[in-house]
């Protein structure tokens, strides 16, 4: 009987196998990493502007970070993909509706600083989200991934 995942894509070797292990908490160290990231950001989004915007506007601002920040994993994939990347990190701390208003319902700004929070704030996201990806790249000694920083 053939097998259905076929021979070639598992490791046949040790140093195989230490590499796909590897790879994987390297996959699982940055999801993790990329989670804080984004309850930190709300944490902090909520703090400095929770008694200046409405609730839309906060949702829809940490939606904007949220997209920022997985830019540089999604990049090149396909833009559904990216949105549920969003949805899951963003499913992590909110009701699956306030995640789908957060990413699909731009709210009306009040005022001009507003919109420049919006942009800023992605623009923060997609910095950070650059970081994680080199530092991913560079190995786990990187200074990012160390306890505290």
């Amino acid at each position: 009987m053939e097998d259905p995942i076929g021979s070639n894509t598992l490791p046949t070797g040790k140093s195989e196998l230490r590499e796909s292990v590897a790879n994987d908490q390297s996959l699982d160290s940055t999801a993790g990493l990329l989670g804080r990231r984004v309850q930190s950001a709300w944490k902090a989004i909520e703090h400095a502007y929770g008694n200046r915007l409405k609730p839309a506007e906060l949702d829809y601002m940490v939606g904007r970070y949220v997209l920022g920040l997985t830019i540089p994993f999604h990049s090149r994939s396909d833009p559904g993909l990216h949105l549920g990347e969003c949805r899951r990190l963003l499913d992590g701390i909110w009701s699956r509706d306030r995640v789908e208003r957060a990413l699909h319902k731009a709210p009306r700004e009040t005022s001009d600083w507003v919109s420049q929070a919006f942009g800023k704030a992605q623009e923060l996201g997609l910095k950070a989200g650059t970081g994680i990806r080199h530092s991913a790249e560079c190995g786990a000694d990187h200074p990012i991934h160390r306890e505290g920083i």
